[in-house]
């Protein structure tokens, strides 16, 4: 269940294509980090959250108001 929220909050709710996108993206660097970094593999995935909640609260793929 967090993994889905995750998702959501990076790809932003207002389109369906961003948290799909979103999905892909965590998905693609959480088995990188964990194939090329094993002890800091699960953790890749809440550094990148953070980091696009740092610059871009709305998500990623958000629409402009």
């Amino acid at each position: 269940m967090l993994y889905f929220l995750i998702v959501v909050t990076v790809g932003g709710t207002s389109s369906l294509t961003g948290p799909l996108l979103a999905a892909l993206l965590l998905g693609v660097a959480d088995v990188m980090g964990k194939y090329l970094v094993p002890q800091l593999g699960a953790f890749i995935i809440y550094a990148m959250m953070l980091c696009v909640l740092m610059i871009r609260p709305q998500g990623l793929f958000a629409r402009g108001r």
